[in-house]
């Protein structure tokens, strides 16, 4: 029925179609239907102006593009009536409205109409331009691909293969619509939160192909030699040109490669080679080129493979055992070049993939009686143990039951029945004490080291060895042992134990859960203790969802003024601030600070560590005034803390560090490396040099050093702490990847390229992978690779990085922020030397008003005038870049004692610019001009020459 009125109606758009070209007109009001089929091929034709922000179409005002591909742009847009909401808008490009881009916009915007699934993007409305361009309106999929969520959230491969069964499934509802897609791959299969649970999104249906009648009558036929698709994902028959009937199985092919990628990384095509090969030779290895068993890819990859199992929550050996088996059959035969092997259906690769998730047979093998046998052993392996232990328990009960029998007596029985309680409960306490005494056994303060191990490494193998003895029924009460749990996790995560911890944790929590309820002021302080072990573990989005639980559970529990309930509301700011809200967060850790000082009074523990963190916000703000209020509030905690506690306390070296970080961006390089110094020596004192803490302090100091001039000193500390900080949390831990960014930097700034651009793509490869494309770290690594590539003299690579970087940055930071200004004048500077004039006179354009707004007489102002006149020149506009250039060289010229080195080369610069537009301005020059500059530029050098014999 479904398909009969999807008929009916194309049959009535046709009809419209046939009743125009008669000369009539016949109205139909229907969103999806309007407005699109009534353009005809003259207006095709014709080439429209690109729509820009604040452009208003139909009733949608265009705020934000999000992305284009081969025929289509697709906008963040507002509509105001009849409803108000955030869309997506989808426009066929300004010139490419020709009659076979109308055909596949068309072919999209009717298939998804067709189409009503949860896991598939719903068509709103569907218009046309003035222009005669159609668009149609889309709900805004606020997601990021399914591989970069899956990697971001380090989801098992059993967590991933449930959000495949969605993507099978939505699929799945395509081809009963009559739809394929063709064009299945990450950027097209998004995934959002919904309720704190991912769900997927399956967008761009640009490239569908009806199945049963054609969906226009301007349906896209593929031209011959014509390759419609992605090619790492693209199916043997798509590739090939000769094939005209490609059918349902090719999406199963493509979800094959998808699932492939989810579980190894990597696509079961090497992506280099398909960028290196010719058209002729993509088609061959799509068609020819066996995908090697995941298991085998997996291993190929070499230390990558470290990377590609901990995204997946385990190590590179369990994961190789996981997709070795079954898994790797299912997976293969969904690749299988001949599809009539492939699985028909996205249903029925859906259904094989339960089966592996349910232990049963997979029906992608053929399934021997003892295979059948080894699943259901698998499958139901307790109850089988269950089945012997019981067996055999009978045996030995009945022998013992006739000795019972035999030696016992009534009286003897009584008596051990009325002391069973007591001595359970005597047993329990007794072995309690005996796992804290465990902690304890043999650590000798006078002696550094027992064992071979130093006293502190001694008592992190004790806490291992007592949470083992926790695990079994020797203690007996699941809530003693939970207490337990939550002690020895605290333990752990303040030695910098952090896994560690947040397993006992985790442990502890669902025991409380159970027992005691959500709700339990027990179990919300477990849930707190957990929420701190994975902020410090680095699982920032994890440790936000929990401190939202713990925050709202106090708030109901204890009221909102109690003291733990805005504790928790400041721990759940300085976790939100890390997300990237951080006005948001900001707003919060105010409130927490004001409330704390009122009801606990200013001078307490908690009212100065909310301060301490309120401080931290506003130093990772990043501009001069938020840090000079951030430099306001750590002196005010060192005094605080040290009244407290006195100068030789944790809690007094670490604000000391956090002073000391906020001086060196405040330019006081030699506070900063005094109180770094001050505060490293009393920290490795409390916690030892081996320490995250110590690690920490150890980068921050040789940042200061590297500040202050001690370049060599700096990058030996650094250097030696980026690797401990790596073997203590792991590459990908924020802190990891921060002290990364930062050697890469030294090693730039020290003119050391070849140290420094590798490491750059390295921290920034992997923050892409566990932050995102437009986090503002990702950002960062992206402008300093491309800021390293433009001094190496690779201006093409650079202007890469920075075209792509440029919207997040924007976006991320506003249009007016220092950092952004300061990116897009380093942007205009690899332009220029990529003789990208064009280009970069409209990026100076956009930031020189700025700056002369902000910063009239700074000289990074009249630098962007010199860079202007530079791109003006560059284009043969002789009387436009003249006043620049002067402008430019004065403003420089008059601030050259207190220029940096790099700002100073364009004082030499510009005079030699100066001699080519003077002997360009006239068919015979201006030699006048040209002389003076010439004369100017000379002297330089030899002024420069002279101070450097000196």
């Amino acid at each position: 029925e479904a398909l009969l009125r999807a008929h009916e109606q194309l049959q009535l758009e046709s009809d419209m179609l046939a009743a125009r070209q008669e000369g009539t007109f016949i109205e139909d009001k229907s969103p999806i239907n309007v407005a699109a089929d009534a353009i005809d091929d003259e207006f095709y034709a014709s080439r429209a102006k690109e729509e820009s922000v604040g452009a208003t179409i139909g009733p949608y005002k265009l705020l934000q593009k999000l992305g284009q591909g081969g025929m289509g742009t697709v906008w963040m847009a507002e509509q105001k009536q009849p409803v108000r909401r955030t869309v997506a808008l989808k426009l066929v490009k300004a010139g490419m409205d020709t009659s076979e881009v109308i055909s596949r916009f068309q072919a999209e915007r009717q298939a998804l109409a067709l189409m009503n699934h949860t896991n598939i993007a719903n068509v709103l409305d569907a218009g046309a331009t003035e222009s005669g361009r159609p668009y149609f309106v889309m709900e805004l999929v606020r997601g990021i691909p399914i591989t970069a969520y899956c990697d971001q959230h380090r989801l098992p491969a059993e967590k991933r293969l449930e959000l495949m069964l969605s993507v099978c499934d939505a699929v799945q509802h395509a081809h009963q619509k009559g739809i394929i897609h063709r064009d299945i791959k990450p950027s097209n299969v998004l995934v959002t939160q919904q309720d704190d649970k991912p769900v997927v999104k399956i967008i761009d249906f640009g490239l569908a192909k009806a199945t049963g009648s054609s969906l226009t009558e301007r349906t896209l036929v593929t031209a011959i030699g014509q390759m419609v698709g992605t090619p790492a994902y693209m199916s043997p028959e798509q590739a090939d040109y000769g094939v005209l009937d490609v059918d349902t199985r090719t999406d199963v092919y493509s979800l094959g490669v998808l699932l492939y990628e989810l579980l190894t990384g990597v696509t079961p095509l090497d992506l280099q080679k398909l960028r290196a090969a010719g058209y002729t030779e993509i088609q061959r290895l799509i068609r020819e080129q066996e995908p090697l068993p995941m298991s085998l890819r997996l291993s190929s990859l070499g230390v990558d493979s470290k990377v590609t199992a901990d995204k997946r929550a385990t190590d590179p050996r369990r994961l190789a055992y996981l997709l070795s088996g079954d898994l790797n059959v299912v997976v293969m035969k969904a690749l299988e070049k001949d599809r009539s092997r492939r699985y028909p259906t996205p249903g029925d690769f859906a259904a094989d993939v339960q089966r592996f998730l349910r232990n049963e047979a997979v029906e992608a093998r053929p399934a021997s009686a003892t295979y059948r046998l080894g699943k259901l052993v698998r499958r139901h392996k307790t109850a089988v143990v269950t089945t012997g232990v019981v067996t055999l328990s009978l045996l030995i009960g009945s022998a013992f039951s006739i000795w019972q029998a035999f030696v016992a007596t009534k009286a003897l029985a009584a008596e051990r029945m009325a002391n069973d309680v007591a001595t359970k409960r005597l047993s329990q306490l007794e072995n309690v004490n005996s796992v804290l005494a465990s902690v304890f056994r043999e650590l000798d303060p006078s002696e550094e080291e027992n064992g071979g191990l130093p006293l502190r490494a001694q008592l992190g193998k004790q806490l291992d060895d007592a949470a083992n003895l926790l695990n079994g029924d020797a203690i007996g009460d699941p809530l003693m042992v939970a207490s337990l749990q939550m002690t020895l996790g605290v333990t752990q995560r303040r030695l910098g134990h952090f896994d560690k911890a947040v397993t006992l944790l985790q442990q502890a929590l669902a025991v409380r859960e159970q027992l005691l309820g959500r709700d339990d002021v027990g179990t919300l302080d477990t849930l707190a203790e957990l929420a701190r072990s994975q902020h410090s573990s680095g699982n920032t989005p994890e440790a936000l969802k929990l401190w939202e639980r713990v925050s709202e559970g106090r708030k109901s529990v204890l009221g909102p003024i109690h003291r733990e309930t805005l504790i928790s509301q400041s721990e759940l700011a300085f976790a939100l601030s890390e997300t990237g809200e951080r006005q948001k967060a900001l707003e919060l850790q105010r409130e927490a600070c004001a409330a704390l000082a009122k009801t606990n009074a200013p001078e307490s523990k908690e009212a100065i560590e909310c301060l301490s963190r309120l401080g931290l916000q506003l130093f990772d703000v990043g501009d001069r005034e938020h840090d000079q209020q951030a430099a306001a509030s750590f002196e005010e905690i060192v005094r605080r803390f040290t009244q407290l506690y006195g100068t030789d306390h944790y809690s007094t070296y670490s604000s000391m560090g956090n002073l000391a970080a906020v001086s060196l961006s405040l330019d006081e390089n030699d506070k900063a490396v005094s109180l770094y110094e001050t505060a490293l020596a009393g920290v490795r004192k409390k916690v030892g040099p081996d320490h995250i803490l110590s690690a920490r302090l150890g980068c921050a100091l040789a940042s200061a050093c590297d500040a202050a001039g001690q370049s060599e000193k700096a990058m030996t500390i650094m250097a030696e702490n980026v690797v401990k900080i790596r073997k203590l949390l792991g590459d990908t831990h924020p802190d990891a990847m921060h002290a990364m960014n930062n050697l890469a930097f030294m090693y730039e700034q020290n003119d050391k390229l070849d140290d420094a651009i590798p490491l750059h793509l390295e921290t920034l490869q992997l923050r892409r992978g566990k932050l995102g494309n437009d986090h503002p770290d990702t950002l960062e690594s992206q402008s300093n690779l491309a800021w390293c590539l433009r001094r190496a003299g690779r201006f093409a690579e650079s202007i890469d990085l920075y075209r792509q970087a440029r919207p997040g940055m924007v976006a991320q930071h506003g249009a007016e922020h220092d950092q952004t200004i300061s990116f897009l004048n380093n942007f205009s500077h690899s332009l220029l030397m990529g003789q990208q004039f064009e280009e970069a006179e409209t990026v100076l354009r956009e930031c020189l008003p700025l700056q002369e707004q902000k910063y009239p007489d700074g000289w990074r102002t009249f630098r962007a005038k010199a860079w202007l006149g530079s791109a003006l020149l560059g284009q043969k506009k002789l009387d436009e870049a003249e006043p620049l250039l002067l402008a430019g060289y004065d403003g420089l010229l008059s601030r050259e004692e207190k220029l940096p080195e790099h700002a100073g080369i364009v004082l030499n610069e510009v005079p030699e610019q100066l001699v080519r537009l003077y002997a360009a301005r006239n068919a015979d020059g201006d030699a006048e001009h040209a002389a003076k500059w010439k004369s100017v530029s000379e002297n330089r050098k030899a002024s420069q020459q002279s101070e450097a014999g000196k």
